[in-house]
């Protein structure tokens, strides 16, 4: 869990993000995710979706570099976090 000093671990991102996940798929699968698509799948749903969320409601134009920053954020914090 999160220290207030050593900020965050990639584990507590890696819950936020499962979090995410399962208000995701409570909207879409109605529940059933697990019966209807793998995890791998749904976690690519919801990454298209953010991407919508990005084009239409920030303005972004450049997809690409922003899964670009986002993976180098990625590779960032793994770097950063041993605990991995």
């Amino acid at each position: 869990m999160m220290g207030l000093t050593t900020g965050p671990t990639n584990a507590d991102r890696a819950e936020w993000a499962r979090t995410a996940q399962e208000a995701f798929d409570a909207q879409v699968y109605l529940g059933n995710a697990d019966d209807v698509e793998d995890l791998e799948t749904r976690i690519g749903d919801l990454i298209c979706n953010l991407l919508h969320l990005a084009r239409r409601d920030a303005g972004v134009t450049d997809l690409d570099q922003l899964l670009q920053r986002a993976k180098g954020n990625h590779d960032d914090e793994k770097e950063g976090d041993r605990e991995e």
